[in-house]
C-alpha cells in the first residue's frame, strides 16, 4: 500500500514539473503591453481625480479639491503640478503655511518657475510678511530683470519709502518701464509746496463746491479739518461727502492729493477710479484703478468692486472684450 502511495506520489510529481515545461511564457511585447495598460490605467485614474479636484475648485469647495488631490498623491506622489493645485487650494483657505509649504516643494524641484514664485509672492502679501514677499520677488527679478518695478509696491507696503524712492529713481535712470508710473511718482515724490495746497483748497472751495448752502459749508469745513491735520479719518469723511454730492471734479483732486499721503489704500483709488469713469475720463480711471489693485489684500467683495468700475471704464472706451474679461472677473468672486 505504501509503495502505491509512494508511486502515485511521484507520478504527480513529475506530471507537475513537465507541465510547468510546457507553460506558455508570454513575449516581451506582451509583458511591455501588460506594463503599458497599467500605466495608462494609473495615468487615466489620475488625471479623473486632478480634474474632479480643479471643478471643486471652482465651485469654492477647496477642502473637497484637497480630498482629489491627495488622491492624486496616492498614484503620483512627487508631482510638480499636483503639488502646484495645493499650494493654491491652500492660500483660498488662508492656510497660509501649508500653501507655503507645498509652494516651496515645487521650487525644491523647479527653482526657476516664475507662476510659483509669483504664488508664494501673494501668499506672503496675504499674511501682511512683507520682507519674504521682497525676497521672493528678488528671485523673480533674478529671473525676469523687467519685474524689478514691481519691488516699488512692496517697499511701499512694506513702509520702506526711501528703498522705493531710490528704486524709482534707479529706474528712471536706467529708461526702465515702471508699472503704474505716474502714481508711483506723485505718492514718492508729493509736490511740497503749501501755496499750492492753499491755493487749491481756494479753488476748491469757492469754485468747485457748487450745491446749497448747507453742503457747500459741510465739505468747506471737512475740506479744512482735512488739509491742516492730514489724516486718514478727516479724508475719508471728506470723500465720503463728496460722494453723497456727486461733486466728481472734487473726487479726483481730493483723492489725487490723499494719495500722496496715504499711498497704500485702496478705498482712495476705487473713490477716485469712480469719480473719473462719472467724468468720462475713462482711460484715467483704468491707470488708477489699476494701479489700486495692487493694494487690495484678502478683501473679495472689493477686488470685486474695482473690477467692476473698470468693466465700466472699458465699456465707455468701446473695448468690450476688456470689459467682458473684468465683469467675469468681478462675477467669479461673487
Amino acid at each position: 500500500m505504501l509503495k502505491k502511495i509512494l508511486f502515485l506520489l511521484l507520478l504527480m510529481t513529475s506530471f507537475y514539473m513537465n507541465s510547468q515545461e510546457f507553460t506558455i511564457k508570454k513575449t516581451k511585447e506582451e509583458i511591455q503591453l501588460e506594463k503599458d495598460k497599467k500605466k495608462e490605467e494609473k495615468y487615466l485614474k489620475f488625471q479623473e481625480h486632478f480634474f474632479n479636484a480643479i471643478q471643486q475648485k471652482a465651485k469654492e469647495d477647496y477642502n473637497k479639491a484637497i480630498e482629489e488631490l491627495e488622491t492624486c498623491k496616492q498614484i503620483y506622489p512627487n508631482d510638480a503640478g499636483l503639488n502646484f493645485e495645493f499650494a493654491k487650494n491652500y492660500l483660498l483657505l488662508k492656510d497660509y503655511e501649508n500653501a507655503v509649504f507645498f509652494s516651496e516643494l515645487v521650487l525644491n524641484e523647479k527653482p526657476k518657475n516664475i507662476n510659483v514664485l509669483e504664488h508664494l509672492k501673494k501668499t506672503h502679501k496675504a499674511q501682511r510678511n512683507y520682507n519674504e514677499a521682497i525676497k521672493v520677488q528678488n528671485k523673480i527679478i533674478a529671473i525676469n530683470p523687467k519685474k524689478e518695478s514691481d519691488l516699488i509696491h512692496l517697499y511701499i507696503i512694506n513702509r520702506d519709502k526711501s528703498k522705493a524712492q531710490e528704486l524709482f529713481l534707479s529706474l528712471e535712470k536706467r529708461h526702465q518701464i515702471i508699472n503704474h508710473e505716474s502714481y508711483y511718482r506723485r505718492i514718492l515724490f508729493p509736490k511740497k509746496v503749501n501755496a499750492v495746497i492753499k491755493k487749491e483748497k481756494s479753488t476748491h472751495v469757492n469754485q468747485e463746491v457748487i450745491a446749497t448752502d448747507t453742503d457747500a459749508t459741510g465739505v468747506a469745513k471737512l475740506q479744512s479739518v482735512f488739509y491742516k491735520n492730514k489724516d486718514y479719518k478727516s479724508l475719508v469723511k471728506l470723500v465720503k461727502e463728496e460722494q453723497k454730492l456727486n461733486n466728481n471734479n472734487l473726487l479726483v483732486k481730493d483723492t489725487k492729493f490723499g494719495l500722496e499721503l496715504y499711498p497704500a489704500q485702496p478705498f482712495l483709488y476705487l473713490a477716485q477710479g469712480k469719480a473719473q469713469n462719472n467724468l468720462a475720463k475713462y482711460q484715467q480711471a483704468v491707470a488708477v484703478l489699476n494701479a489700486g489693485l495692487d493694494f487690495i489684500i484678502d478683501n473679495k467683495k472689493l477686488e470685486s468692486m474695482f473690477y467692476l468700475q473698470i468693466n465700466k471704464a472699458y465699456i465707455g472706451l468701446g473695448n468690450h472684450n476688456e470689459a467682458k474679461k473684468y465683469l467675469e472677473k468681478a462675477n467669479r468672486l461673487k
